[in-house]
């Protein structure tokens, strides 16, 4: 029976497996680099995941990360100040049921992740709270046009259809002006109209809210909103925000000059030990 390293000889690997049993050689394996298993995605490090794809000592640009909202039909809006805390929870649907068999378990995925948000308007006072409570029930706003407008369409017909009963030709020409209104208003799906056909929906208005943080994007709709006025702090409002998420997209990395590379270099904090994973500002 041939021996290891008659195997190594033959597949030319003997002094990569003696490399990686005794340490040794001028370029030691991922594994001995990063301290993970050997990923098994091409060309990505660590254990394969996005975290893995960041890069240690890269330049930072100092910025004020101001938590923004946006409100379909509206556009961005700023917090003015970010909120003292924020708590992200997120958890899992498992059920569990012993039987005689023993335990049945059934995973259903993940479920919505939800924000707490906490915090004080400062000196921004009751007008700061006046911009958070908009926010929250902004649905209701923004769709308050868009009935008025449906409204009026429904109104304009039946001026039309009453006028065609009872004058006969005339009200072909009312019909004729009151087909044309809808056109323009996006309701007349025969007709070639300026606006969209489709109008959003109340629901959708209330489930398109985004908030934008340090490359988190959380888009969602708002379960509740709290706030407490007393006489300790006269002039200061606290505020609670329960909002639930269903879909977060971008991604965060560090942005302090203390923070270390955690896929690069041993964790202490001495001088000249990890590689920061913010060496410099730009611009100095």
């Amino acid at each position: 029976m041939p021996t290891l390293n008659q195997i190594g000889n033959t597949l030319g690997t003997t002094n990569a497996l003696d490399n990686a049993i005794s340490g040794s050689g001028a370029s030691p394996l991922p594994f001995q680099q990063q301290g993970f298993s050997v990923s098994p995605i091409p060309n990505a490090d660590g254990t394969g995941l996005p975290s893995s794809k960041t890069p240690s000592q890269e330049i930072g640009t100092p910025i004020r990360n101001i938590m923004h909202w946006f409100v379909p039909e509206v556009g961005l809006i700023n917090m003015y100040i970010n909120p003292q805390n924020v708590r992200y929870n997120s958890s899992k649907l498992i059920n569990k049921e012993l039987t005689k068999g023993g335990f049945v378990v059934q995973y259903w995925g993940e479920e919505l992740t939800t924000l707490s948000i906490n915090g004080h308007t400062g000196s921004s006072g009751v007008e700061g709270l006046n911009v958070l409570y908009e926010i929250y029930r902004s649905e209701q706003y923004t769709f308050d046009p868009i009935g008025l407008t449906m409204a009026a369409s429904n109104s304009i017909s039946g001026v039309g259809d009453s006028v065609n009963s009872a004058m006969g030709n005339i009200g072909g020409l009312a019909t004729t002006i009151s087909n044309a209104t809808q056109g323009l208003l996006g309701l007349d799906p025969s007709s070639q109209n300026i606006l969209p056909q489709t109008l959003p929906s109340l629901s959708a208005l209330a489930l398109g809210i985004e908030l934008y943080y340090t490359g988190w994007v959380f888009r969602g709709y708002f379960n509740s909103f709290n706030f407490t006025e007393s006489a300790e702090r006269i002039g200061m409002f606290d505020y609670e925000i329960q909002f639930t998420v269903t879909q977060r997209r971008g991604y965060r990395t560090n942005s302090l000059g203390w923070q270390h590379s955690a896929n690069f270099g041993p964790s202490n904090n001495s001088a000249g030990g990890p590689p920061l994973s913010f060496v410099g500002v730009k611009g100095t």
